[in-house]
């Protein structure tokens, strides 16, 4: 699993930063369309912290709309999250769009902001020992984002995930998918 996370987050870079160059001809200096970042995830339900504390993986932004400032303000992004261990595997896709309020008054300070909104969320935990036993769903969550700007291009931010949880029949209790992920990217794909 990890190997295949190494190859999407390669694959995808390598996919913006050609794409972009592209799609400059119609783009302002000012902003850019897409956005890559590296994720930590860290679930809540203690199933899943067994397996990892930290998952880890890539994120693509698409920036739908733009403020006054040419900051980003309506995000799309997809996210790649999974671990394993021994016969066990989880994953964690989701697909969120968020709006973002920027506190900074112009592009160029650094600044807070802040925001929300919804998700669509597909997970899995497989257990191979139990006789190949797969939990799995696709739900409709909420995440509330914070973050610092840095300078024009990179961020930091930390996301709250409230996707709700899965039953699983093999250990005969609930795992909770929801959690928090710390972000350091870029909202300037080069």
């Amino acid at each position: 699993m990890r190997q295949w996370l190494h190859a999407a987050a390669i694959t995808a870079a390598i996919l913006i930063t050609a794409s972009t160059v592209v799609f400059a001809q119609y783009e302002t200096d000012n902003k850019s369309r897409f956005g890559l970042r590296m994720s930590v995830y860290r679930p809540s339900s203690s199933s899943l912290t067994d397996l990892s504390g930290i998952w880890y993986g890539p994120t693509i932004d698409y920036n739908i709309k733009f403020d006054k400032n040419d900051r980003p303000s309506l995000i799309a992004s997809y996210t790649m999250l999974g671990q394993e261990k021994g016969s066990i595997k989880a994953n964690l896709t989701p697909l969120t769009l968020n709006y973002i309020k920027h506190f900074a008054k112009d592009k160029s300070s650094n600044g807070w902001y802040a925001g929300g909104g919804l998700g669509y969320y597909t997970f899995s935990y497989d257990l191979a020992w139990a006789g190949n036993v797969r939990a799995g769903a696709k739900k409709v969550g909420i995440s509330l984002v914070g973050g610092y700007e840095i300078g024009e291009s990179y961020f930091v931010e930390l996301k709250y995930d409230k996707v709700g949880s899965i039953y699983n029949l093999a250990q005969n209790d609930d795992i909770s998918f929801d959690g928090l992920t710390l972000s350091l990217g870029t909202r300037v794909a080069y």
